[in-house]
């Protein structure tokens, strides 16, 4: 999938600053690190590519205060869950599959705790580089409402 679109619209919806993959020593809290945890195409029984594809992104929204974690979280998760779209040029449909809380030792050496909410996402987006015609299976899929889970269970 691409991340420049991933990371366009996490920006554009302005609930917190936004880092890929990790957190910055200099970052300015709440925020939200975003990766993609994995990202699979599609195929059809005989393995042959469908032009979409389902990716895992996780979501972690830090702030040393829980409650602010918490409110952002949940605006994430407004925005997100459920979500269809277009960002650049990836189509995408956005679901929630697991969500989780968690405190870490923030690692400045010192005794400074943060919140972290985790949201994970299956994101399920045109592949063009895997798309066999522009009558894709995707597309019709879309203007049928198709709908299907991609659990994949989470460590």
């Amino acid at each position: 999938m691409n991340l420049t679109d991933i990371y366009t619209l996490l920006t554009s919806l302005a609930l917190s600053p936004v880092y890929p993959d990790n957190l910055p020593e200099d970052a300015t809290f709440p925020c939200l690190i975003y990766s993609e945890m994995s990202d699979e195409s599609d195929h059809t029984l005989d393995q042959t590519p469908v032009g979409t594809a389902t990716a895992e992104i996780k979501l972690e929204i830090v702030s040393p205060d829980a409650s602010q974690a918490n409110k952002v979280a949940t605006q994430y998760k407004a925005a997100l869950d459920g979500y269809r779209g277009t960002n650049g040029q990836t189509f995408s449909r956005w679901s929630m599959q697991h969500e989780s809380t968690e405190s870490i030792n923030y690692p400045d050496g010192g005794d400074t705790w943060m919140s972290v909410k985790q949201q994970e996402y299956d994101v399920r987006h045109n592949s063009p580089a895997n798309a066999v015609s522009s009558g894709s299976q995707w597309q019709q899929e879309t203007a049928s409402g198709f709908s299907r889970g991609f659990s994949k269970g989470f460590a």
